[in-house]
């Protein structure tokens, strides 16, 4: 008897777990190995500008290395690296790069943001999607933050000169108010003499 209680108990538990609905996770992205970052025909843009399938430029592993050595590397020899670079979608993509590291300015990461969306259209669906998950998202989120604690300080800063205002106030006022209470010391005192 116990066991078919036991059993029957297990057998509604498990029915129970199949009607749960399964929760939404996004799959992660899969590269085709041979697959060009960009777009390599031009059925899919309408520019002259394509990427040649055997260039390094075309190879996920060539942006890794890439994305790498900008991860080590300090702001100002970064700085000097994007000032050469072209107005290609490949060297605006290289930009992009080098534009991620923390230590990059507010101003050129937000510059970076609108010129990773220009080249868009010239990126492979996949390549496109794992840099905006492993890149953009999270950048447009730091210029979020940014931009958030740059307000946030402006009213602080506002607020500590209101503060220092009203203790400047306060101390005149304090300062009159002695004024008249020496004042009034001494016409009590004037009259006392009388």
């Amino acid at each position: 008897m116990l066991r078919s209680v036991v059993f029957f108990a297990v057998f509604i538990l498990l029915s129970g777990c199949e009607l749960l609905p399964v929760p939404n996770v996004k799959q992660p992205i899969q590269t085709q190995s041979n697959e060009c970052v960009f777009v390599t025909s031009t059925d899919a843009i309408s520019t002259s500008w394509l990427m040649k399938s055997d260039a390094p430029e075309c190879k996920m592993s060539f942006w890794l290395d890439i994305w790498s050595t900008a991860s080590i590397a300090p702001w100002r020899e970064r700085k000097v690296l994007i000032e050469q670079l072209g107005q290609t979608p490949d060297s605006e993509l290289h930009k992009y790069i080098m534009s991620q590291p923390i230590d990059t300015p507010y101003q050129v990461r937000l510059r970076a943001q609108n010129a990773f969306n220009s080249i868009r259209p010239y990126l492979q669906e996949d390549a496109l999607s794992l840099f905006e998950q492993i890149a953009y998202m999270p950048s447009q989120q730091l210029l979020e933050y940014e931009s958030a604690i740059t307000i946030l300080s402006q009213v602080n800063t506002r607020q500590a000169k209101r503060n220092e205002e009203q203790a400047q106030l306060l101390l005149e006022q304090e300062e009159k108010i002695n004024q008249l209470l020496n004042l009034e010391a001494s016409i009590l005192e004037k009259n006392l003499e009388r």
